[in-house]
């Protein structure tokens, strides 16, 4: 599926420019992957609820066996499904109106998104370096960036 939304958004933009076909404008609105509100978002938001109600399902399994790290897979859950919500709403961009900085931080949505996943990476619990542990929480650490890089 998100192979065909590709191959449409980036079909319908060529087909738009290099053709010059203004009577496209209503489908590359529609379809474009680099627009907001549209059937590529709104994939993206029931991708990232439906990983959301994963999470909340290990976390729950894992709460009720008493497992260590349960609050973990729902913190995560619950990441998830606001990344879901904003992707569907354009959070983001209304939040990131607050603050007035230019330049490299033009997009205002970064700093917090930053924060965030500079948070979200730090271990959970001290561990010694070489350890599995501080190796889990090192791989944790650089899939919240390369996700929140591509958010």
């Amino acid at each position: 599926m998100a192979s065909l939304l590709t191959l449409l958004g980036a079909g319908v933009e060529v087909a738009y420019y290099a053709l010059d076909a203004r009577g496209l404008e209503p489908f590359v609105a529609f379809l474009s992957l680099s627009y907001e509100r549209n059937l590529p978002t709104w994939y993206a938001s029931a991708l990232l609820l439906s990983c959301a109600l994963v999470l909340a399902c290990i976390g729950h399994m894992a709460g009720q066996g008493r497992e260590q790290g349960w609050r973990h897979w729902r913190a995560l859950a619950g990441a998830f499904a606001y990344i879901s919500l904003d992707e569907s709403v354009g959070l983001h961009e209304h939040l990131g109106g607050q603050l007035s900085l230019g330049g490299v931080l033009f997009f205002t949505w970064v700093v917090p998104g930053l924060s965030s996943c500079c948070s979200a990476g730090l271990p959970s619990s001290p561990s010694s370096p070489g350890s599995a542990r501080a190796d889990a929480d090192s791989s944790s650490s650089l899939g919240c960036c390369t996700w929140v890089g591509r958010w």
